[in-house]
């Protein structure tokens, strides 16, 4: 594969993980993101780097875990609550189903529930401590 398509991998692999300004691509066809995806480690990287750069520069000025707080915002807002939205779904569809059709159901369904929400707080609050 070309350098150019490489580059365009990593572009598409950026534009779908994340709401990070990116240069357009010049082409795109249905499997570009399964191609995409070998670069979904360094997007995930990137992530991590805004993250990262966050808590240290919020570190200067507060201490205690408006920081880490303020960081793990930053990676949800980079990310638009990708792997949020997920986890709700899924933590949704296991709590909420007691058959196999029922849980793919709700895990389908756009709105949030009480397990979803559950797993948000808990996880984002985790995160925040740890």
């Amino acid at each position: 594969m070309s350098p150019r398509g490489e580059w365009e991998r990593l572009i598409c692999a950026v534009q779908f993980l994340t709401r990070l300004p990116t240069p357009s691509l010049t082409s795109y066809s249905p499997n570009a993101v399964g191609r995409s995806a070998r670069y979904f480690p360094i997007a995930g990287q990137l992530v991590g780097l805004i993250s990262g750069g966050v808590l240290i520069a919020a570190a200067q000025f507060w201490s205690g875990w408006l920081p880490a707080l303020l960081a793990v915002a930053a990676g949800v807002l980079v990310t638009g609550g990708l792997h949020e939205d997920g986890l709700a779904d899924t933590a949704d569809g296991l709590g909420g189903g007691h058959t196999r059709e029922r849980r793919l159901a709700i895990m389908k369904d756009s709105a949030i529930g009480v397990f979803g929400v559950l797993a948000i707080g808990l996880t984002l609050g985790a995160k925040v401590g740890a």
